[in-house]
Protein backbone atom coordinates (compact mmCIF):
# COMPACT_ATOMS: atom_id res chain seq x y z
CA UNK A 1 0.00 0.00 0.00
CA UNK A 2 1.42 3.70 -1.08
CA UNK A 3 1.21 5.77 1.26
CA UNK A 4 0.60 9.54 -0.04
CA UNK A 5 2.17 12.57 2.23
CA UNK A 6 -0.24 15.48 2.18
CA UNK A 7 2.32 18.63 1.78
CA UNK A 8 -0.18 21.40 3.02
CA UNK A 9 -0.49 19.24 6.24
CA UNK A 10 3.48 18.69 6.77
CA UNK A 11 3.76 23.01 6.22
CA UNK A 12 0.98 23.89 8.45
CA UNK A 13 2.87 25.77 11.38
CA UNK A 14 -0.11 27.44 13.28
CA UNK A 15 -2.10 25.87 15.83
CA UNK A 16 -4.98 26.84 18.10
CA UNK A 17 -6.42 25.35 21.01
CA UNK A 18 -10.07 24.69 19.27
CA UNK A 19 -7.44 23.05 16.02
CA UNK A 20 -7.35 19.53 16.01
CA UNK A 21 -5.26 17.43 12.62
CA UNK A 22 -2.72 14.54 12.70
CA UNK A 23 -0.43 16.46 15.42
CA UNK A 24 -2.33 17.44 17.73
CA UNK A 25 -4.91 15.67 19.89
CA UNK A 26 -7.44 16.89 22.52
CA UNK A 27 -7.54 14.57 25.70
CA UNK A 28 -10.53 14.11 28.28
CA UNK A 29 -11.06 11.43 30.96
CA UNK A 30 -14.32 10.50 32.06
CA UNK A 31 -14.55 10.30 35.88
CA UNK A 32 -17.37 8.01 35.81
CA UNK A 33 -19.38 5.21 34.09
CA UNK A 34 -22.60 6.48 32.56
CA UNK A 35 -24.13 6.85 29.29
CA UNK A 36 -22.91 10.52 27.26
CA UNK A 37 -24.46 12.38 24.66
CA UNK A 38 -21.38 13.04 22.07
CA UNK A 39 -21.66 15.98 19.95
CA UNK A 40 -19.07 17.27 17.55
CA UNK A 41 -18.90 20.89 15.88
CA UNK A 42 -16.54 21.84 13.32
CA UNK A 43 -16.50 25.33 12.31
CA UNK A 44 -19.43 26.49 14.69
CA UNK A 45 -21.50 23.90 12.88
CA UNK A 46 -23.27 20.29 14.48
CA UNK A 47 -21.76 17.83 12.25
CA UNK A 48 -22.14 14.61 14.03
CA UNK A 49 -23.89 12.99 17.24
CA UNK A 50 -23.56 9.74 18.99
CA UNK A 51 -23.27 7.75 22.35
CA UNK A 52 -20.57 7.46 24.88
CA UNK A 53 -21.21 4.18 26.69
CA UNK A 54 -18.65 3.68 30.02
CA UNK A 55 -19.23 0.55 31.63
CA UNK A 56 -16.88 -1.66 33.32
CA UNK A 57 -17.90 -4.57 31.21
CA UNK A 58 -16.27 -2.68 28.51
CA UNK A 59 -12.57 -3.77 27.53
CA UNK A 60 -11.31 -0.64 26.42
CA UNK A 61 -9.61 2.02 28.73
CA UNK A 62 -9.00 4.70 25.80
CA UNK A 63 -10.63 5.87 22.81
CA UNK A 64 -8.58 7.18 19.87
CA UNK A 65 -11.77 9.21 18.07
CA UNK A 66 -11.15 10.59 14.97
CA UNK A 67 -13.27 13.68 13.84
CA UNK A 68 -12.74 13.57 10.18
CA UNK A 69 -16.26 13.01 8.78
CA UNK A 70 -15.16 10.02 6.64
CA UNK A 71 -13.79 8.13 9.81
CA UNK A 72 -17.23 9.27 12.23
CA UNK A 73 -19.67 8.00 9.95
CA UNK A 74 -17.67 4.54 9.29
CA UNK A 75 -18.32 4.19 13.14
CA UNK A 76 -20.75 1.11 13.82
CA UNK A 77 -22.92 1.93 16.94
CA UNK A 78 -22.11 3.84 20.20
CA UNK A 79 -18.63 4.46 21.48
CA UNK A 80 -17.61 1.59 24.58
CA UNK A 81 -15.70 2.00 26.65
CA UNK A 82 -14.41 1.32 30.24
CA UNK A 83 -16.24 2.65 33.19
CA UNK A 84 -12.73 3.10 35.34
CA UNK A 85 -10.02 5.35 34.34
CA UNK A 86 -11.40 6.10 30.90
CA UNK A 87 -9.70 8.44 28.74
CA UNK A 88 -11.03 9.76 25.28
CA UNK A 89 -8.60 11.42 22.90
CA UNK A 90 -9.88 13.08 19.82
CA UNK A 91 -7.98 14.48 16.99
CA UNK A 92 -8.48 14.45 12.95
CA UNK A 93 -6.02 11.92 10.57
CA UNK A 94 -6.74 14.15 7.65
CA UNK A 95 -6.85 18.34 7.86
CA UNK A 96 -6.50 20.69 10.14
CA UNK A 97 -10.28 21.97 11.85
CA UNK A 98 -11.61 23.58 13.43
CA UNK A 99 -13.80 21.79 16.27
CA UNK A 100 -15.24 21.55 19.13
CA UNK A 101 -16.47 18.53 21.51
CA UNK A 102 -19.46 18.26 24.18
CA UNK A 103 -20.15 16.05 25.96
CA UNK A 104 -23.11 15.76 28.42
CA UNK A 105 -24.33 13.36 30.96
CA UNK A 106 -28.43 13.42 29.85
CA UNK A 107 -28.59 17.40 29.70
CA UNK A 108 -25.91 18.83 31.81
CA UNK A 109 -22.88 19.30 29.70
CA UNK A 110 -19.68 17.43 31.74
CA UNK A 111 -17.34 18.49 28.87
CA UNK A 112 -16.94 21.51 26.10
CA UNK A 113 -13.78 21.90 24.84
CA UNK A 114 -14.19 25.32 24.73
CA UNK A 115 -14.29 25.46 28.33
CA UNK A 116 -11.59 23.04 29.10
CA UNK A 117 -11.30 22.29 33.19
CA UNK A 118 -8.16 21.12 35.35
CA UNK A 119 -7.12 17.74 33.90
CA UNK A 120 -8.21 17.79 30.41
CA UNK A 121 -4.92 17.64 28.14
CA UNK A 122 -3.99 19.48 24.68
CA UNK A 123 -1.13 17.63 23.19
CA UNK A 124 0.77 18.84 19.80
CA UNK A 125 3.78 18.02 17.74
CA UNK A 126 5.74 21.14 15.96
CA UNK A 127 7.59 19.81 13.18
CA UNK A 128 9.19 22.81 11.24
CA UNK A 129 12.31 24.57 13.06
CA UNK A 130 11.73 28.29 13.78
CA UNK A 131 10.71 30.66 16.70
CA UNK A 132 6.92 30.38 17.22
CA UNK A 133 4.98 32.74 19.89
CA UNK A 134 2.43 30.88 22.53
CA UNK A 135 -0.38 33.66 23.54
CA UNK A 136 -3.14 32.47 25.53
CA UNK A 137 -5.99 35.41 25.75
CA UNK A 138 -7.29 33.38 29.19
CA UNK A 139 -3.99 34.06 30.87
CA UNK A 140 -3.27 37.60 29.22
CA UNK A 141 0.46 36.45 28.60
CA UNK A 142 2.45 34.84 26.20
CA UNK A 143 5.66 33.42 25.78
CA UNK A 144 8.63 31.35 23.13
CA UNK A 145 8.63 27.81 21.74
CA UNK A 146 12.01 27.69 19.72
CA UNK A 147 12.27 24.32 17.81
CA UNK A 148 16.03 23.56 17.37
CA UNK A 149 17.51 21.80 14.82
CA UNK A 150 18.62 18.57 16.02
CA UNK A 151 22.81 19.01 16.88
CA UNK A 152 24.47 15.50 17.53
CA UNK A 153 26.86 16.84 19.95
CA UNK A 154 24.32 18.69 21.60
CA UNK A 155 21.32 16.27 21.42
CA UNK A 156 20.18 12.87 22.33
CA UNK A 157 17.57 10.15 20.94
CA UNK A 158 15.86 10.23 24.14
CA UNK A 159 15.67 13.86 24.33
CA UNK A 160 13.12 13.70 21.51
CA UNK A 161 11.24 11.38 23.30
CA UNK A 162 11.23 13.46 26.19
CA UNK A 163 7.44 15.90 26.45
CA UNK A 164 7.52 18.88 26.95
CA UNK A 165 4.64 20.14 29.88
CA UNK A 166 3.41 23.45 30.28
CA UNK A 167 0.73 24.66 32.41
CA UNK A 168 -0.86 27.93 33.22
CA UNK A 169 1.53 28.67 35.91
CA UNK A 170 4.81 28.03 33.39
CA UNK A 171 3.38 29.84 30.74
CA UNK A 172 3.06 32.72 33.04
CA UNK A 173 6.62 32.33 34.32
CA UNK A 174 8.55 30.95 31.31
CA UNK A 175 9.97 33.55 28.63
CA UNK A 176 11.18 30.80 25.98
CA UNK A 177 10.96 27.21 25.95
CA UNK A 178 13.25 24.90 23.22
CA UNK A 179 12.62 21.98 22.00
CA UNK A 180 13.36 19.48 19.14
CA UNK A 181 11.34 18.92 15.81
CA UNK A 182 8.44 16.46 16.20
CA UNK A 183 9.21 16.80 20.69
CA UNK A 184 5.66 16.13 21.88
CA UNK A 185 4.33 19.07 24.18
CA UNK A 186 1.60 18.55 26.92
CA UNK A 187 -0.55 21.69 27.61
CA UNK A 188 -2.28 21.19 31.15
CA UNK A 189 -5.57 23.21 30.48
CA UNK A 190 -7.69 24.64 33.24
CA UNK A 191 -6.59 26.56 36.16
CA UNK A 192 -7.53 29.85 34.23
CA UNK A 193 -5.72 28.38 30.73
CA UNK A 194 -9.06 28.09 28.57
CA UNK A 195 -7.40 28.99 25.33
CA UNK A 196 -4.27 29.59 23.07
CA UNK A 197 -2.55 29.98 19.74
CA UNK A 198 0.86 29.17 18.64
CA UNK A 199 2.28 30.94 15.80
CA UNK A 200 5.08 30.63 13.89
CA UNK A 201 7.01 34.00 13.96
CA UNK A 202 10.71 33.12 11.86
CA UNK A 203 12.28 30.64 10.43
CA UNK A 204 16.15 29.43 10.35
CA UNK A 205 18.36 30.77 7.27
CA UNK A 206 16.58 28.98 4.22
CA UNK A 207 20.47 28.11 2.97
CA UNK A 208 20.45 25.83 6.07
CA UNK A 209 17.16 24.52 5.46
CA UNK A 210 17.86 23.61 1.77
CA UNK A 211 21.19 22.63 2.13
CA UNK A 212 19.85 20.03 4.43
CA UNK A 213 17.19 19.07 2.32
CA UNK A 214 19.22 18.50 -0.84
CA UNK A 215 21.88 16.51 0.42
CA UNK A 216 19.45 13.82 1.94
CA UNK A 217 17.79 13.95 -1.59
CA UNK A 218 21.53 13.39 -2.96
CA UNK A 219 22.31 10.72 -0.74
CA UNK A 220 18.50 8.94 -0.98
CA UNK A 221 18.94 9.09 -5.06
CA UNK A 222 22.57 7.52 -4.81
CA UNK A 223 22.43 4.74 -2.63
CA UNK A 224 26.17 4.66 -3.32
CA UNK A 225 28.55 4.57 0.13
CA UNK A 226 31.28 6.90 -0.53
CA UNK A 227 34.78 6.09 0.71
CA UNK A 228 34.47 8.13 3.65
CA UNK A 229 31.49 6.32 4.97
CA UNK A 230 29.06 9.93 4.96
CA UNK A 231 25.70 8.99 6.59
CA UNK A 232 22.45 10.83 7.08
CA UNK A 233 23.90 11.97 10.73
CA UNK A 234 27.13 13.14 9.26
CA UNK A 235 25.29 15.29 6.72
CA UNK A 236 22.74 16.47 9.33
CA UNK A 237 25.97 16.71 11.74
CA UNK A 238 27.69 19.27 9.28
CA UNK A 239 24.64 21.54 8.57
CA UNK A 240 23.39 21.40 12.34
CA UNK A 241 23.07 24.68 14.20
CA UNK A 242 24.90 24.93 17.71
CA UNK A 243 24.81 27.09 20.56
Amino acid sequence: MKTILNRNLLENTNFTSDTLSPFSFLVHSLVKAGTYSLEIYENNRLVYTNQIISANENNETGLNIDLHLNSLSSQKGSFLINGDHAYLLFYNSQAFTKNRVVIKDKTNIVFDSNTPKKGDLFILNLLKPGEYILKSNSLKTSMKLNVLYPDLKRDKVSDSLTKINLDAKSIREKDSQPLLPNQGIVIQLGDGLNDFNIEHTKGFDSSLENSVVNELKILARSRIKTSTGRSKKQIIKRFSTRK
